[in-house]
């Protein structure tokens, strides 16, 4: 993984996935997937809180989340975060340990909200941030293995949800 972005000419990646727009320099890109945020919190947090001042939990790779988030709600972005995280499992387990709010991808909290684990933040709707791409190298766009990786991988994303759900 790589929480910057990397120049393939100075790597030996024959592919990678990467999040954001199709804007990845020097290479070729076939969009995976949308992703779609919710604001999760552990059910004991939530007790008798008002929701807009809970604590919050952010991915140092996404600074500008919560202000997004917040004025896809139609809310005013007040406060800070609590805590900040490099990673979305990380971020997972402190929400899930009443840490605060956390901005995850419905495909990484399915099953904690399956489970009751944790909740949709109360009066909020999901807000898409962004997309997953597979990208390559220009000039390695015939490769044998990433022409079949890619392949697969645009295959099972557009169909079973396999990948990552619709």
């Amino acid at each position: 993984t790589r929480t910057k972005p990397f120049d393939f000419s100075q790597e030996g990646f024959h592919g990678a996935i990467h999040f954001g727009q199709d804007n990845w320099p020097g290479a070729g890109a076939v969009k995976l997937w949308d992703e779609q945020v919710l604001a999760v919190v552990a059910p004991d947090l939530l007790q008798g809180a008002n929701p807009r001042e809970l604590p919050r939990l952010q991915l140092e790779t996404r600074p500008q989340a919560w202000a997004d988030w917040s004025a896809a709600q139609g809310w005013k972005n007040t406060g800070r975060a609590a805590m900040i995280v490099d990673q979305f499992a990380t971020m997972l387990r402190a929400a899930q340990a009443g840490l605060g709010v956390a901005l995850m991808p419905n495909y990484l909290v399915s099953q904690s909200l399956t489970r009751g684990d944790l909740v949709v933040l109360p009066g909020t709707t999901p807000v898409s941030t962004g997309a997953y791409f597979l990208v390559w190298p220009e000039i390695s766009g015939d490769y044998p293995a990433l022409a079949a990786f890619r392949d697969w991988l645009f295959a099972k994303a557009q169909t079973d949800g396999d990948v990552a759900p619709k």
